[in-house]
């Protein structure tokens, strides 16, 4: 949230910024903290990521040059629309679903295959991990849909006549 604000009150500096040093400045971060994992996981001979978590500065500077890059742009397509307005639910889910129900057949899978045959299949667990939320979600919005809009519309019918409300809490 304070990088964010700061984006915000910084924005005519930020849009000096040419797409193509934020593209360089995100691969120069891949590979700074892919090198530092791998220099990290010979050293201590296991898999170390430590480079590559969540909170890693070079993870926070690609999401920065990533928003950067597409802020402000208008781009429409129905089938991507409709899978980002899942990617909350994917944001919650997944880590339900990697940490407790697929973290040991990952575990297991990579230590006895080649690292061709791990990239593969840890982009399939990702892709599988994301479907299965996406289908959570929509079982979701099917059994609890009508609940949500019932509690909205009295929500705002409390409040007072504010459709604009109305209409941007409804799915």
């Amino acid at each position: 949230y304070i990088i964010g604000r700061y984006i915000a009150i910084n924005y005519d500096d930020f849009k000096k910024i040419k797409n193509s040093s934020l593209v360089i400045l995100i691969v120069v971060c891949f590979c700074l903290a892919f090198t530092f994992n791998s220099l990290a996981s010979n050293y201590f001979q296991q898999n170390y990521i430590l480079f590559s978590l969540d909170n890693s500065i070079y993870i926070l500077i690609q999401s920065i040059c990533i928003f950067l890059l597409f802020e402000g742009k208008k781009y429409y397509n129905k089938i991507i629309n409709k899978l980002a307005s899942y990617n909350f639910a994917v944001f919650l889910y997944n880590n339900i679903i990697i940490s407790y129900l697929l973290k040991e057949t990952i575990t297991t899978f990579i230590s006895v295959h080649s690292r061709f045959v791990n990239v593969v299949f840890l982009i399939g667990m990702v892709l599988l991990s994301h479907v299965v939320c996406i289908i959570m979600e929509v079982i979701r919005k099917i059994l609890f849909g009508k609940i949500n809009d019932k509690f909205i519309s009295s929500l705002c019918s409390k409040l007072g006549n504010i459709s604009i409300m109305e209409n941007y809490l409804k799915y």
